[in-house]
């Protein structure tokens, strides 16, 4: 193998790595609006926690965890729904949905009497730059005591392609291709 062949391999394989290695999406920064005391809170670079609390009973109480995406791509998410909506007719709902998308029921609403803790994951799928990516808590209960508490820790998982790491490789081969034309010539 002469030099040039092996220079050639080595850009090869090095555009191949360039190419299949994910980049980290920049850590969603989520907030929490609804009624009574809510709070978010950054546990650490990928990880928030959401608190609600709002006493009542007889109305559905609606809470909204947002977020924009700051680049286009998949955003993998594990959550934790845990909470306590009193132990009569209490109910609770945790729906996803981004901007023009529809939403799904990651639990439908449920009857959750004695507290409740709910955990998996979702992605939203085919998220453009400046898409909102939202939950949607729903809580209710018909109980004297007219408690209605609970938390939303999400930890971003995903990853997405890296556009520069995309461009240096076109780049790269762009270089190969004029150094084999040259040599040829």
């Amino acid at each position: 193998m002469n030099k040039m062949s092996q220079l050639a391999a080595t850009a090869l394989i090095a555009t191949g790595a360039l190419l299949t290695t994910p980049a980290q999406a920049t850590a969603i920064e989520w907030s929490i609006s609804g009624p009574g005391t809510t709070s978010a809170t950054q546990v650490d670079a990928d990880t928030w926690s959401m608190h609600y609390d709002q006493p009542g009973y007889g109305v559905t109480r609606v809470w909204t965890v947002s977020g924009v995406a700051d680049s286009a791509g998949d955003y993998a998410i594990d959550y934790i729904f845990s909470g306590f909506h009193s132990w009569y007719m209490a109910q609770a709902s945790l729906t996803a949905s981004q901007t023009g998308g529809p939403s799904t029921a990651l639990l439908p609403n449920s009857g959750v009497s004695g507290g409740f803790n709910v955990s998996g994951s979702y992605t939203f799928a085919g998220v453009s730059a400046g898409d909102v990516l939202s939950f949607t808590i729903t809580g209710y209960n018909w109980d004297s005591s007219a408690i209605i508490v609970g938390d939303l820790v999400l930890d971003q998982t995903s990853e997405i392609p890296e556009p520069a790491g995309l461009a240096l490789a076109a780049l790269g081969l762009t270089g190969l291709a004029a150094s084999r034309r040259r040599r040829a010539a």
